[in-house]
């Protein structure tokens, strides 16, 4: 069901009736956590209901937690969108409440990222609370009395990201037999009694695995109090009765919100009453999550890749054009500009792209139907984005206000048959350093070249593009490449493409060959037999690769001779019991798609170098090496993999195998949390399967050796792993024909062609530190270009800049503008949030310090101030963050393949405990034929099966019940 679907059919009758409820008993208390369900109501309201919510929410009645515009997947969600979803939730609630969300609440996605404390620390969140860890990480939590602790995320960081965790005990439901939406029996004078006891059971065990005399108990759960009269009622029934029998029970239960709790688990830690308190302390993340020993919730990760790489790109055009209006509105100068109206434009951009990232958005664990609604909201957003910037360059490259100027964005596809002869290509660079990137585009004439700013020649290549059979390349359709750069921090340059009229101004044609495994000499002249070729090699200026037989062997740096044995390849797993959320290897090693490519096309030019493998008709790799270009880019291999999967239940990977490591197996290797760079080590001993030993890749997966460093840089997040001690295995794409039993209940039949894009970069471990994180934002934002075929390079020289610069001083070479845009349509105030890249380097943690004033051309700055990440300051005032001194016992909480975790849990169905909402289809069709079943048998008054079922599924199997009396204070 889509975004809308969910609302119309549940969620607007949850906060409807919740509403009428709470209004009229005042002394019950509801939270709210995504911001974009609620928005969707709130605009509906009359005055009168939002008065009285505005009331609720003003008296902690009422309480928004997270208050994100989602609850965001922690995987493969950015940082960037991270940030804007939490963001634009709270700007909303500020701008309709006045309130700040106190608590974090990401209570569903399927494992948590270091990320999440690093980030939320800095909202202002004074504490957070999570869920699907580990099932033998909470059994030992639960065991140790350990669900609340001090999460340090970040070592070197310290303090300015711990933030005070809390775990739940059971997932988030309602304990069992009292959700009375799901058909438990009411509460009624011949059950009080009995049900309370049994309420204060489960209550007393839960609390043995917390530290303080408070617990907390979550009601409700996925679309839950849609009929908010019967929860409340009887939760009122069995609280009234065990607090009238204290004596009995040594229970007080009050409903409560997540505020009040933690207040009360704070208040009781200071005073040391009833007992002294310490607390453990955790560093590191939970990747990867499993809720039983057989289900590694390891393959979302990659899952639908396309709707990966769709919303990266997303937000990456979204970047550029917030930029750019910003930037427009200060040069405007009394232009009539529909400001709020393009404003308007971004924000339902930056929402959209919010929305993708919940845990069941970017997560691609959502339904066919579904995917296609996220995918049109990341269309519209791309769309709007484009139409902004546009708009934007008009202004900030008009000489004399002129702007009649038509920009396209988009591939640019050049035919100079018909009345075109000059092409502008405008190129927008969103990151705060100076860069340089290889460009390509379709023309139809080889006859071209290209112009930079200065006016000077560029060096050009034309490569072809090849039939469908691969064998010779097209007569009447090629790519032109060349390099655009130095362009400017946060600049736009111009560049413009060219009828050539002579041989000097020429873009130069590539020399090309093809290998082929079945050679057949007749075929075409331009190709050769793959068998006899032993070794050819391409090389630039600063990098040579050497194959054999077709496929890459080693890689040499030119300048100091260094050699790195190096090998890439396709492998594919194919298992029967994967899914959406799921990989399951089975224990069976993947295959290779093959030994030896079935075709190799090698071509050369002084632009680019390229050598294209095929391994079936479906499946390619391709290295690519620039020349012309500065160091950073020119000692790169552009690596990209084009893949179809075919056949049933495919999990297509990429292996790089090295000899960086040197024999040296440790089972280290490292991945990266969209911020910095996470020690990752194969579980040797207990659980050696791949899918168990697959983490999250934001932007890099690397190896260390004891001098040199392979990095791995993707541009969309994806699963990876280490294999032995020398290869590192990228996941790339998933086609699978079962459902996992997580909650889809649908195969994911994903027969999308991608093209993967990887870029390698091998070097020394104090060169990799200093350039990766650049590196890779390079290939998360490259070039946006614009384009028109209006103007000649002379006439657009007479009415149009050629470039446009708007930083007036350098920023520090390890901090990256995050973000720069405007707060509104029609105020002057402007966001701009820095980050320090690779914060925990000891090399790099050093503060660094930025002097605002002298850096933007033309603001005219009245003013600035600190504020949260989040935007959510009180009006007026700066953010400073309140960190609580909660008193550390100094123990460490054990991380997977600790000395004593708790027993795994068997089986491969879903561990009852960390249970999802739904079951999937064919457990659902079982369950409707054992209700077909039942209705044959004498009637006997008994709950709706199908409900039951899909109750007991989500609750433990063991009987929760008391060890021992003790007297605690529950919130509800």
């Amino acid at each position: 069901m889509t975004y809308e679907g969910y609302y119309n059919e549940h969620v607007r009758h949850i906060l409807s009736n919740v509403h009428r409820h709470l209004n009229s008993n005042p002394d019950k208390t509801f939270i709210w956590a995504e911001v974009s369900f609620f928005k969707l109501w709130w605009e509906t309201q009359p005055l009168n209901i939002k008065e009285d919510v505005k009331r609720m929410v003003k008296s902690g009645q009422w309480e928004f937690v997270g208050g994100g515009w989602v609850q965001n997947d922690e995987a493969a969600a950015s940082l960037d969108v991270v940030i804007g979803q939490v963001s634009a939730g709270h700007e909303y609630l500020l701008k309709h409440f006045g309130v700040r969300p106190r608590i974090g609440w990401q209570i569903d996605p399927f494992g948590h990222s270091s990320l999440t404390p690093t980030i939320f620390a800095q909202v202002g969140y004074q504490a957070l609370v999570l869920n699907r860890i580990h099932h033998q990480l909470k059994g030992t939590y639960i065991r140790d009395s350990d669900l609340e602790f001090i999460w340090r995320p970040s070592p070197t960081l310290g303090d300015a990201t711990q933030i005070f965790a809390h775990v739940l005990h059971t997932h988030y439901s309602a304990p069992i037999g009292f959700d009375w939406e799901e058909h438990s029996t009411p509460i009624n004078e011949h059950n009080l009694e009995g049900q309370s006891q049994h309420l204060v059971n489960i209550l007393k065990e839960r609390s043995r695995a917390y530290r303080t005399n408070q617990l907390m108990v979550p009601w409700g759960d996925d679309f839950k109090f849609q009929n908010a009269d019967i929860q409340y009622d009887n939760m009122g029934k069995l609280i009234e009765h065990i607090n009238s029998n204290i004596d009995k029970y040594h229970v007080k239960i009050q409903y409560s919100t997540l505020s009040r709790y933690f207040d009360a688990v704070k208040n009781m830690v200071e005073s040391g009453i009833p007992h002294k308190v310490e607390f453990s302390a955790y560093y590191g993340d939970f990747f990867p999550y499993a809720d039983n020993e057989d289900s590694y919730w390891t393959g979302y990760y990659t899952t639908r890749p396309q709707l990966k790489g769709m919303h990266r790109h997303a937000l990456s055009v979204l970047r550029s054009a917030e930029m750019l209006y910003v930037l427009g509105r200060t040069e405007a100068h009394g232009a009539q500009v529909p400001w709020d109206h393009l404003f308007r434009k971004l924000q339902t951009a930056r929402w959209d792209n919010s929305l993708v990232a919940h845990h069941d958005g970017i997560t691609g664990t959502s339904r066919s139907n579904v995917v296609d609604d996220y995918s049109g909201k990341l269309r519209n957003s791309i769309g709007n984005s484009r139409s902004v910037m546009a708009d934007m360059c008009k202004i900030l490259l008009s000489k004399k206000g002129n702007t009649d100027l038509q920009l396209e964005i988009g591939h640019l596809n050049w035919d100079l048959r018909g009345n075109v002869g000059t092409t502008a290509m405008v190129f927008h660079n969103s990151l705060g350093w100076e860069r340089s990137q290889f460009v390509a585009h379709v023309v139809k004439s080889r006859d071209l070249y290209v112009t930079g700013p200065m006016g000077n020649v560029v060096p050009s290549q034309i490569v072809p593009i090849w039939t469908d059979a691969g064998l010779k390349p097209e007569d009447d359709k090629f790519l032109i490449y060349f390099p655009v750069g130095p362009v400017p921090p946060l600049a736009l340059s111009s560049y413009f493409l060219e009828k050539s009229t002579t041989t000097s101004k020429k873009a130069e044609v590539s020399t090309y060959m093809t290998y082929l495994r079945d050679y057949n000499a007749g075929l075409h002249a331009k190709t050769k037999n793959l068998s006899p070729i032993q070794h050819f090699s391409i090389s630039n200026d600063f990098l040579k690769i050497e194959f054999e037989h077709g496929v890459p062997t080693r890689i040499t740096q030119k300048a100091t001779g260094d050699v790195m044995k190096f090998s890439v390849a396709l492998w594919q797993y194919s298992t029967q019991r994967s899914g959406a959320y799921l990989f399951r290897s089975e224990s069976r090693p993947p295959t290779k798609l093959s030994e030896q490519p079935i075709r190799v096309q090698v071509v050369e030019g002084p632009v680019l170098s390229e050598v294209k493998m095929f391994f079936n008709s479906d499946n390619s790799i391709t290295l690519r090496l620039y020349n012309n270009i500065d160091r950073e880019i020119g000692k790169l291999v552009e690596i990209s993999h084009t893949i179809t999967p075919v056949g049933s239940n495919t999990e297509i990977v990429a292996r790089y195998t090295s000899d960086v490591k040197q024999d040296n197996d440790d089972g280290v290797f490292y991945t990266d949390n969209g911020l910095e760079l996470l020690q990752r080590k194969l579980r040797a001993g207990s659980d050696t399967r791949p899918e168990a030993n697959y983490y999250p890749v934001q932007s890099t997966v690397a190896l260390k050796g004891e001098t040199h460093q392979m990095n791995v840089l993707v541009r969309q997040p994806a699963g990876a792993t280490l294999i032995g001690s020398d290869t590192l295995e990228v996941m790339l794409h998933r086609k699978l024909e079962q459902d996992d039993g997580r909650g889809l209940a649908e195969a994911v039949r994903d027969m999308t062609t991608i093209t993967n894009v990887h870029w390698l970069l091998w070097d020394s471990i104090e060169i990799s530190r200093a350039i990766r994180p650049r590196i890779a934002l390079q290939l998360e934002h490259p070039l946006r270009m614009m384009h028109s075929n209006q103007f000649s390079r002379s006439d657009w020289d007479k009415q149009y800049k050629m470039e446009y610069k708007p930083l007036v001083a350098p920023i520090p070479p390890r901090v990256h503008i995050q973000d720069f845009r405007s707060r509104d349509g029609v105020s002057d105030e402007a966001v701009l949030r820095f980050v320090q890249l690779e914060p925990t380097d000891p090399v790099t943690a050093t503060p660094e310090v930025i002097d605002i004033n002298s850096l933007l051309t033309d603001f005219n700055l009245k003013a600035t101030r600190a504020v949260t990440i989040s935007l959510n300051n009180e009006p007026g005032k700066a953010f400073k963050r309140v960190i609580h001194d909660y008193p550390l016992s100094g123990k460490l909480l054990q991380a997977l393949d600790g000395p004593s975790l708790a027993p795994v849990a068997k089986g491969a169905s879903q561990n009852s405990a960390e249970a999802g909402v739904f079951l999937s289809q064919s457990a659902l069709d079982k369950m409707k034929k054992d209700k077909e079943k039942e209705k044959e048998k004498p009637a006997v008054k008994a709950p709706n099966v199908e409900q039951e079922a899909h109750r007991q599924a989500k609750r433990p199997n063991s009987q929760e019940g008391p060890k021992k009396n003790s007297k605690r204070r529950t919130s509800i």
